[in-house]
């Protein structure tokens, strides 16, 4: 009966029992950090460098270009100064000459003598031949966007007053031109000296007018030179 128990005993043991002093199981993380490469470090270390450079580049670069502009804005108010310094000494000029002639022919035009030769045959009417081309360059060059935007539509209105004194005057030459082709020197510039009293003095008075505009500019363009 007691061999029976004992057998029963041995049987219902369990089969995973351990032999004594066998070794505990070990937990085995399921992920192992890797080691970071050595090269890792140097590899960004070198990747900041050249983005700083690129960085750096494009600075240069852009300050290159905007001495570039500044040079080039620079040298278009010079230009532009200058041309209108020129223009002011031909208006000048000219209103000098007209009002001269003017008042010579408001003599002939009171007493109503007939003009003599002198009088017309050495200009009758002589306006001012100013230019735009310093003003035209920089516009066609792209230069005037460089400039101060209350600058530029100063620039603009006078050049424009400018345009509209020399087409005005070009279209009275022409006429003049063809009046003498049809009618003979003498008839055409000998007759009423009223009237070209008065052209002569509302040419005087445009040109007076232009010349101001010409003095007040031109004094700015160089404030502003000298203080760029």
């Amino acid at each position: 009966m007691s061999d029976r128990a004992t057998s029963d005993r041995a049987t219902s043991a369990p089969a995973t029992a351990e032999p004594a002093g066998a070794p505990h199981p070990v937990d085995v993380p399921t992920r192992v950090p890797l080691p970071r490469p050595r090269w890792l470090g140097r590899a960004l270390v070198e990747a900041a460098i050249i983005a700083c450079s690129v960085l750096l580049g494009f600075a240069v670069n852009e300050w290159g270009q905007s001495r570039e502009r500044d040079r080039r804005a620079d040298q278009a108010l010079a230009a532009i100064a200058l041309e209108l310094d020129s223009n002011r000494v031909l208006v000048r000029r000219a209103r000098l000459r007209q009002r001269a002639k003017a008042d010579t022919l408001a003599r002939y035009a009171a007493t109503g003598e007939a003009l003599p030769g002198r009088v017309y045959l050495y200009g009758m009417f002589d306006p001012a031949r100013v230019q735009s081309t310093a003003w035209e360059a920089a516009r066609e060059g792209d230069v005037l966007r460089e400039l101060p935007y209350a600058l530029v539509l100063r620039l603009g209105r006078l050049y424009e007053r400018q345009t509209q004194y020399r087409t005005l005057s070009d279209q009275l030459v022409a006429g003049m031109y063809e009046q003498m082709r049809r009618e003979g020197v003498q008839d055409a510039f000998g007759r009423n000296p009223a009237a070209w009293e008065l052209l002569n003095r509302d040419f005087a008075d445009r040109a007076g007018t232009l010349e101001e505009l010409y003095a007040a500019t031109v004094a700015d363009l160089r404030d502003r030179r000298r203080a760029r």
